[in-house]
Order: structure tokens, then sequence, then C-alpha cells
């Protein structure tokens, strides 16, 4: 199971360059006449790479209604938001890659070690954002490595806000002894984005095809362990309760030793609120 995983990793890693030419650098073609909008976002493209996430979404949100309408800007506003939730693209995935032998979720938290956590609203805004563009079938390819991605950014800031707040508050990478996957230390809300973490890997994983086919594959099974098609599941405009399905799936894989944060290797892994 940890072996699928780091090769999960690994076809993020080797496809990254998908994004690089279109993606994180989604935002090469800027038009030769300079109008004030382009000049904005090239701009906006300027400070993102410099690091000053904040700057660029303010440039990008003052162009006009029609201009932020385009597919590049939408991806830049994106990758801008998915930044400053913490979710630097290429950063994010050289951790991921360095994750080897260790489960899951804990992958996806060490994303997270040594990063504030408190901005994860935007990881909400960058995944809707992308969504918005249409449907995994009508998307490209580096937009669904982008939302697969992004889905394990979801897993690992809520985890980490969660998991790992100690011996500092931005975490050591290690999962804190008073840690258990019930309600006390894993709140509904965040049990709720990590299931949603996990559907958006599934939906956009599935969708790119051929890139990813033998990771599809193998993610497909551990996807029967939520019971149901783990694409569909979403809370936006709703409020969870723990009597859901998908918070039952949620804290079950939390619990699992060989994808979550817990010690359970038997089948169910009930999660128990001590």
């Amino acid at each position: 199971m940890k072996r699928i995983f780091s090769r999960l990793a690994f076809y993020m890693m080797m496809t990254a360059g998908v994004l690089s030419c279109t993606g994180a650098n989604l935002y090469k073609d800027l038009a030769s006449n300079k109008s004030s909008d382009e000049a904005l976002y090239e701009d906006a493209m300027k400070l993102l790479d410099g690091g000053d996430y904040s700057g660029a979404i303010d440039a990008i949100l003052e162009t006009t209604a029609d201009f932020r309408a385009q597919t590049r800007v939408k991806e830049g506003l994106a990758g801008a938001y998915a930044a400053r939730c913490g979710m630097v693209f290429l950063t994010f995935i050289s951790s991921l890659t360095g994750s080897g032998g260790e489960s899951f979720y804990k992958m996806a938290l060490n994303g997270f070690v040594g990063i504030d956590t408190s901005n994860f609203a935007d990881c909400v805004t960058a995944r809707d954002i992308v969504k918005g563009i249409g449907t995994s079938l009508q998307r490209t390819s580096s937009q669904n490595l982008f939302l697969a991605v992004l889905g394990m950014a979801i897993i690992g800031n809520r985890l980490r806000a969660n998991a790992d707040k100690l011996p500092t508050a931005v975490g050591d990478g290690v999962v804190d002894a008073a840690y258990n996957c019930g309600p006390t230390q894993m709140p509904i809300a965040d049990a709720a984005s990590v299931i949603e973490g996990f559907a958006l890997i599934m939906e956009n994983i599935t969708a790119l095809g051929t890139i990813a086919s033998g990771v599809a594959t193998d993610l497909q099974g551990i996807a029967d362990t939520c019971g149901g098609d783990c694409t569909t599941i979403t809370y936006a405009g709703a409020s969870p309760a723990e009597s859901d399905d998908a918070i039952i799936a949620s804290r079950t894989l939390l619990n699992m030793q060989s994808i979550g944060l817990g010690s359970c290797s038997v089948d169910p892994c009930v999660c128990l609120d001590p």
C-alpha cells in the first residue's frame, strides 16, 4: 500500500512539467498589446513568481470581469490562491517525493510542516475556480493534475493543523501523541474537508487517464474503502453530521495505518473518540 502512494508522488513529479509549461507558470502567453488588464496580469505573475501571493491575487482581482473570465487568468488566480494556502506546486510535490515509506495522509501532512495552515480557505477557493472551468472531461490534463495535487494539499493542510501542532505551531513532522481520529482532535468540519480532498484526488487522478493510469488503477481499489463513489463527496452549502457515510468513511481512513495517521491494520478500522 505504501509503495502505491510513493508511486503516486513519483507520477505527480514526472507530470509536473505539464503545469510548468501551462500551469505554475500557467502564465507565459501574455499578449503583446499591454492593455491595462494585461499589464495587471503580468504584474500579478511577477508577484506570484516572487512569492507575493496576496499581491498577485489583488492584481488579478483589479482586472475586469471579462478579462478574469479567460481560462488562463482563472488558472493564474487559482495558482495564487493555492500558493497562499501553502501549496506552492513544485515545492509541495518535492516534499511528497521525500516521504517514501509513509502512509498517504502522512505524506500529505509532511507537505505542510513548517507552513502556516490558517489560509486553508484559499485552497477551497482555488479548487472552486478550477472546477468552475468545466467537468473533469472538459478540463485539460494539467488542470486535472493541479486539482489532484490540490486534493492532497487540502488533506495535508487540515491534518497538519490538527495532528501536528506541537512542539511548534507549524509542526515538526511527527504526529502529536494526543491526536486521534475522533472529533476531539479532528473537528467534523475538518474531517469533511479531508474526505473532500480524497474525493478530489480520485476524480482527477482517474481523469488523467494514461498519464497516471497505473496509479489511478491502484487508487480505485482504495476508493472502495469509502463505501461508494468517492468522486461525488461534497459538503458545499451543507453541514456534515457524524452519522453521514462520508464522515464515517473519513474517520475510518484517518484511523487506518496504511492510509491515515492511526494504528489500525485490521478491517473495519472503526474510529472511536477516547
